[in-house]
């Protein structure tokens, strides 16, 4: 799981899967893990917390995602 871009780049440099936060919470709620009112709630809290997360992003992630 990684949010740095200059971590990211070299991630995928050596072809690794790279996924970030929404990522994990997305397979999470695929998993039948989290709902979709978790995802939502979680990813609003990163947001609060500054993370550059619009709300038709969150809202995209926790309808597709979350179960």
């Amino acid at each position: 799981m990684l949010d740095e871009l200059a971590a990211r780049e070299i991630a995928r440099e050596l072809e690794l899967r790279v996924s970030g936060f929404a990522g994990v919470l997305a397979k999470a709620g695929l998993e039948g893990l989290l709902t979709a009112d978790e995802i939502r709630r979680l990813l609003t809290i990163c947001r609060n917390k500054g993370t550059r997360y619009s709300i038709a992003f969150i809202e995209e992630v926790a309808n597709r995602y979350g179960r």
